[in-house]
């Protein structure tokens, strides 16, 4: 039982500081994410990109925060919410990622906001593994209490 409480925990602090980690580094260098968005050719309007370079650090940062008050708020609900909406974000990047690996040359995944070579399998890999550590967070989920 203490290593499943200890498992969510380190779930917790890993997907809340990644997340806002990520968010940081995107937001200190806005022209090489925006670059990098431009990149995977979603067939999105420029303005949508922009908009979505501009608000997605924003929205790490803060899901980052809200996951890490699951160590203060030992809520079931507030922990099924923020860190279901952190695994579906870490969802959707992988997502993204696969389908740009099959369909283009990406230069960088643009996961924490700088240029780093090539997206690759690794960067694949890396990121389903990110997935695996926030999923520990639900391994001691707190009862249902008022």
């Amino acid at each position: 039982m203490k290593a499943r409480k200890t498992a969510a925990v380190l779930g917790l602090v890993f997907t809340g500081l990644l997340l806002m980690y990520a968010g940081i580094a995107k937001s200190a260098n806005p022209s090489s994410f925006l670059f990098v968005l431009e990149e995977y050719q979603l067939n999105w309007p420029l303005g949508y990109i922009h908009l979505v370079a501009a608000i997605l650090p924003v929205v790490e940062i803060v899901l980052g925060l809200l996951i890490l008050g699951n160590l203060v708020f030992r809520r079931r609900y507030y922990r099924l919410l923020t860190l279901g909406a952190g695994v579906g974000l870490l969802t959707v990047f992988l997502v993204v990622m696969v389908w740009a690996l099959a369909h283009r040359d990406i230069f960088g995944c643009g996961c924490f906001g700088g240029l780093y070579g090539h997206l690759s399998v690794w960067d694949v890999l890396r990121d389903a593994l990110f997935i695996l550590l926030a999923l520990a967070g639900f391994l001691d989920l707190p009862a249902n209490a008022a």
